[in-house]
Parts: structure tokens; C-alpha cells; sequence
């Protein structure tokens, strides 16, 4: 069996899995794009897998016709290694690589697997849209219904994506619900942090700036240690550094290794931060690998009110909500974590109950079995 997983960057921790997961069914190529000026995540060689990197500067949305030619280069260096491949399987993720695969597909035979982390909110009805901005946004699900002809597989990291939007098109045998839980191997030796500062964790991709600033205010009302560990692009980590200069209880540790680094990385947190922007439609919806990963650890997650992470967090009793946009909220959270030994014994009791459920083994199975399944029907 041929695998290509068709990526627009370098593969981020949740694709390594999905690699790792697959790489014993047969020939795994990666067909991935470097953006040398926004890759957030390093790029990590596995054994007896192929990567076929093209590395290019991504031009901002701003300078479009060069963005457009910097677009064909890509669809032209994915098309061109696809027909030196031929796979049986395709596995991507993202609108733009799906077009490219459909107009493949028309050529190849193929069975494609098509991976959602995020909901773009042109998919969202419910947002408020201006007239232009409502024919933009139908046009561009147009598309998206056209492209999906080609799916035989969408997987789903928030069953809210599928129930949101992708059930209006895509029938229900074609789901594969895949949370974003831990790969435990990258866990393990794993020890809890004991001793020392309080001190709260940013763990992944720099983003949602008014989110990171919060968490930079509100450390200094409440008075704990803070670290950042993780990149964006030059804009976003140049904005970090400058954020928190002179203050030196906040650590920034820059990008790192998932696997490497991230078992000593969650060692340093006594509690996990995932707030992001609850306005944005898909963050109301989304469920961040912070939270299998700060479950497994058996550390607090703090999160943001009005969302589905909320739900979850509350109903499993493994974290604190707060405001995305009160300074005060936020650092009475953290005033209440720091101070509340009993609260924080109540959550991690909580997150040994259901730690034995943040393996991404339980689940590598059941997607090694999908795609098999894909390639005997292809077979025939």
C-alpha cells in the first residue's frame, strides 16, 4: 500500500501521529510545503518514511498576485509528485490541498482521507456577515461541497465540526471522530512537577495575540511564573519577545521538539493555558490537544467561558474557565489555582479517572482499520 500525506506545512504533532500511526501499512511519502518565514513546528525525520519538502517564503495575503504564483508553484510541486507516487491512499488536510487532490483524483484512482483540526468560518452560518462577505463565503462552500466529491474518509477532531456543518453534506459512514489525544510515547519518563513557583504553561503555536497578552497581564496581578514554549511566525514571536520584556517572570522557550521536549515542557507547569478567542466561531467549537495532553499529565487546563472545551472541562472536572477578555477574571483564576491545594488535588483525581482514555494507541487501530478497509475497496 502507497500512503502520501499532503501537507501545506510542516507536519505539526497531530500529523506525526497520524504518520506514526500509518507507517506500517506500507510506503509512507510526506509531500509537505516549508514556509521558511510561518512554520511554527521543526521538522522531524522518521524512519523508513519519505518527505518530499518544497521550501518557499510565503508572501502575506496582502502582496496577492505574488501570493497566487507562489500558490501554482506549490499545486504544481504536489501534483508533480503525486503522479511520480501513485498512491492508493492520500491523507490531507486544508481546502487548498483538497483542490488539488480532486483534480487528481479525476486523473488517478485514489482513495482520499481528508482531516478537519479546524472550522473555517465561512462554514459557520450563525456569524454575523456583511452582504459581501455572505457571496464570498457561499461561493467558497461551493467549492468545498464540489472538492468533498472526492473524500471517502473525513476525520473529525470535535464531533462539533461534523454537527456544525460537515452533516449537511458528507454522510455519516464516511465519519471518523479522531480526538487529538497524546501519543504516550512522547510522555514517557513523564514526572509531575513538585516544587518550586507556581507557575502557568503555554504550550503550541503563538496565535490569538489579545489571548497571550491576557496571560501576560494578568500573571502580573496575580503574581505567578509564566513560560511560552512554541513559535508563530516572525511578526508573532517578534510581538512575544517585546510583550514581555522586562518582565522576568515570564520564561519564553521558543519553538521546540514535540517529541523531544514535550514530556520536560509539561514537567515545568503546575497548570495548562488554552484561553484563545471565543469570538472566533471555530474556537467556540474546536478541542485542542492541550487538553488530552494536560488530562494525561494530571494537570489543571484553563480555558475559556462559552465554548465546547468549557463543556468539557466542567463536565470531566479537569480545569477552571475564565473570560478570553477580563484581565481580572483570568488572574483570579489563577490567584485560585495557585492558593487552592485542594481544588487542584480535586482536578488531578479527575484526570487520573480518565487518563487511561488519552492514548493515541487506543485509536491508531481503528485508523490503521479505516484505512485498510479504503485500500481492499480499492482493490476491486
Amino acid at each position: 500500500m502507497k500512503i502520501a500525506f499532503v501537507l501545506s506545512h510542516v507536519p505539526d504533532p497531530r500529523m506525526y501521529k497520524r504518520i506514526n500511526a500509518l507507517k506500517d501499512l506500507g510506503d509512507i511519502t510526506v509531500i509537505c510545503v516549508r514556509r521558511l518565514n510561518q512554520d511554527v513546528y521543526s521538522l522531524i525525520n522518521i524512519e523508513n518514511v519519505e518527505f518530499r519538502i518544497k521550501e518557499l517564503i510565503v508572501p502575506p495575503f496582502s502582496k496577492t498576485m505574488r501570493r497566487m504564483w507562489v500558490n501554482r508553484k506549490i499545486a504544481s510541486f504536489i501534483t508533480k509528485s503525486l503522479n511520480e507516487i501513485r498512491p492508493d491512499i492520500i491523507y490531507t488536510a486544508g481546502l487548498d490541498n483538497l483542490q488539488i487532490i480532486y483534480t487528481y483524483t479525476k486523473k488517478y484512482q485514489a482513495k482520499v482521507v481528508y482531516e478537519v483540526a479546524d472550522l473555517r468560518e465561512s462554514f459557520i452560518n450563525n456569524v454575523p456577515k456583511s452582504f459581501c462577505r455572505k457571496v464570498i463565503d457561499s461561493c467558497v462552500c461551493a467549492l468545498e461541497r464540489r472538492y468533498f466529491s472526492c473524500i471517502d474518509t473525513l476525520v473529525v477532531t470535535s464531533r462539533e465540526f461534523y454537527n456544525v456543518h460537515y452533516s449537511k453534506f458528507v454522510v455519516k459512514e464516511k465519519l471518523f471522530e479522531l480526538p487529538n489525544v497524546p501519543d504516550l510515547s512522547a510522555f514517557k519518563g513523564f514526572e509531575r512537577k513538585t516544587t518550586g513557583e507556581f507557575t502557568i504553561g503555554f504550550i503550541g503555536a503563538i496565535r490569538y495575540l489579545s489571548q497571550m497578552k491576557l496571560l501576560i497581564d494578568a500573571s502580573e496581578k496575580a503574581g505567578v511564573k509564566v513560560f511560552f514554549a512554541g513559535g508563530g511566525s516572525v511578526e508573532e514571536e517578534e510581538w512575544l519577545l517585546r510583550s514581555t520584556q522586562g518582565k522576568p517572570w515570564i520564561e519564553i522557550l521558543g519553538k521546540y521538539n514535540y517529541n523531544r521536549d514535550i514530556k520536560t515542557l509539561y514537567s515545568k507547569a503546575d497548570a495548562i493555558y488554552s484561553v484563545y478567542d471565543a469570538d472566533n466561531p471555530n474556537v467556540r467549537i474546536a478541542l485542542p490537544n492541550k487538553l488530552y495532553e494536560s488530562v494525561y499529565c494530571g494537570l489543571p487546563i484553563i480555558v475559556a467561558k462559552n465554548t465546547y472545551l468549557e463543556r468539557l472541562v466542567e463536565s470531566w472536572g479537569v480545569g477552571v474557565c475564565t473570560s478570553h477578555t477580563s484581565v481580572n477574571d483570568l488572574a483570579a483564576c489563577l490567584e485560585r489555582l495557585r492558593d487552592d491545594m485542594s481544588l487542584r488535588n480535586r482536578i488531578s483525581d479527575n484526570c487520573f479517572k480518565r487518563k487511561n482514555e488519552m492514548d493515541m494507541s487506543l485509536y491508531s487501530d481503528k485508523l490503521k482499520n479505516r484505512i485498510q478497509e479504503l485500500f481492499e475497496t480499492n482493490c476491486f
